[in-house]
């Protein structure tokens, strides 16, 4: 963060209004991009903390722990949507919705 204040200074050592927008931007984009991660990666984390307590368990198959086991397959399937929806989220976050308008040469001629 220090390194982008620099870059973002102006020859006489003061900010301007546009290097200001410039930088709440590019904290704003870092934001997103962390929030979509922790997102994407958290049931990954409570998951293998369930396992891990289940593997604790002399028997993971008394009555008692039914809901850690169901619990750690709702993770499960969980982990099998966002981890995959990482790269397109992480594209929203940082580019946001542009919708499908895309620029092709060949659309020209």
């Amino acid at each position: 963060a220090a390194a982008v204040a620099g870059l973002l200074k102006g020859r006489q050592g003061i900010y301007t209004e546009n290097e200001r927008r410039l930088g709440t931007e590019i904290k704003l984009r870092f934001f997103k991009i962390l929030l979509v991660f922790v997102i994407c990666w958290l049931p990954n984390l409570i998951n293998e903390s369930l396992l891990f307590y289940l593997e604790l368990q002399p028997d993971m198959n008394v009555d008692g722990l039914k809901n850690v086991r169901n619990a750690a397959l709702i993770t499960w399937f969980i982990m099998s949507i966002l981890n995959p929806m990482q790269g397109f989220l992480s594209t929203l976050a940082f580019y946001g919705w542009t919708g499908c308008d895309f620029y092709l040469k060949f659309q020209r001629q």
